[in-house]
């Protein structure tokens, strides 16, 4: 049913700390802008699951979101990432995420909250887009300059990639093997 739509999507395990409630707070503010989209939260709840029920009941009309509250297999992470076009992390605190990594291995955009240890993770304007955590206005406002935008992130997310692949990190083993001499 996400044909033709523009998917925003969430993904991982919801907790707390990763501002699954700012992303659906920013759906009333999404709602007035946009239409033909759908906010796919993809992961498993360790809290209280009433508390985002809720939020969800409050901030749309039940239709613009869908919540897969489970587990999401290995072999299903493809379909979902597949199906999305942007992967948002509207992350209150963190030290890294294994999603921008993986978003990236789809290449897919992301959209994150510019907090330390994640902002160095997304290039604003070249792998995605950063927006003032905790600020659902702000996180609407991305959401919509991304798909008015169009832009085309696979290359620049390609290129980003590159810096962690093997052959990188051997080029820096060499180099400081080299400074070491």
């Amino acid at each position: 049913g996400l044909s033709g739509k523009n998917v925003i999507m969430f993904f991982g395990l919801v907790r707390s700390y990763k501002g699954l409630d700012v992303l659906i707070k920013a759906n009333k503010i999404l709602k007035r802008k946009m239409s033909n989209y759908q906010i796919l939260i993809c992961g498993e709840s360790y809290g209280n699951d009433d508390y985002y029920l809720d939020l969800i009941k409050d901030n749309s009309d039940n239709t613009e979101i869908k919540w897969i509250n489970k587990f999401i297999p290995s072999d299903e992470v493809k379909i979902y990432f597949s199906a999305s076009d942007v992967v948002v992390l509207p992350y209150k605190t963190a030290s890294q995420s294994g999603i921008i990594p993986l978003a990236y291995s789809f290449q897919r955009p992301v959209i994150a909250s510019n907090i330390k240890g994640i902002r160095e993770m997304v290039l604003d304007g070249e792998t995605g887009a950063l927006f003032e955590k905790n600020n659902s206005e702000s996180l609407s406002d991305k959401i919509e300059q991304f798909f008015i935008q169009k832009k085309d992130y696979k290359n620049n997310i390609e290129n980003f990639r590159e810096n962690f692949s093997w052959s990188s990190f051997v080029n820096e083993i060499e180099s400081l093997y080299k400074c070491l001499q």
